[in-house]
């Protein structure tokens, strides 16, 4: 009798498993399903590509909360989506201290690390400095830009999406190309 209940709790956990991974909660399939392959890209960008908005990249060697995979997974879940990033031709992964002069927003209660400045014409704007972060880029993916000039839509074929490597926020996406 015994070895009966045993094999139905081992056919219910295996079914159970079965289905879990069949059917997993939103936000949990992991890197492996999405099958794209890591790869090496020249890091960091030039600053011709980047300097007119604002970022900035610095080497980092810190211990860090959220690994470059976790990030990989944030990335997909928050600004691409999985639909985009499984056209990826590759995704790279690259731990920086990132600064950006620009980014969004003027709400430190929203952006507590940020520090709210007023540039030379006036605006206001956040700033935020050397957050440990990682920079997930995905290529060769058609990603669909925001605005509309009446000309039809406009792609990036490389996006940057940037992780807080200690929270896990998501900070902001970028593209130069």
């Amino acid at each position: 009798m015994k070895a009966k209940y045993g094999i139905a709790a081992a056919v219910f956990v295996g079914a159970f498993a079965v289905v879990c991974g069949t059917f997993a909660a939103p936000g949990t399939s992991s890197l492996a399903d999405a099958a794209i392959p890591r790869i090496d890209i020249a890091w960091p960008p030039s600053a011709a590509n980047v300097q007119g908005m604002g970022l900035h990249f610095a080497t980092a060697t810190q211990a860090v909360a959220i690994t470059a995979d976790q990030a990989v997974q944030i990335a997909i879940d928050t600004r691409v989506g999985s639909a985009v990033a499984s056209q990826a031709s590759g995704v790279a992964t690259h731990l920086v201290l990132f600064s950006d002069d620009n980014y969004p927003g003027t709400d430190v209660s929203q952006h507590g690390r940020c520090t709210v400045v007023t540039d030379a014409d006036g605006k206001r704007h956040c700033s935020l400095a050397k957050t440990l972060a990682w920079v997930v880029t995905f290529e060769g993916v058609n990603y669909p830009l925001p605005g509309d000039d009446g000309a039809g839509p406009e792609y990036a074929h490389e996006v940057h999406v940037v992780v807080d490597a200690q929270t896990g926020e998501d900070l902001e996406l970028f593209s130069y190309q």
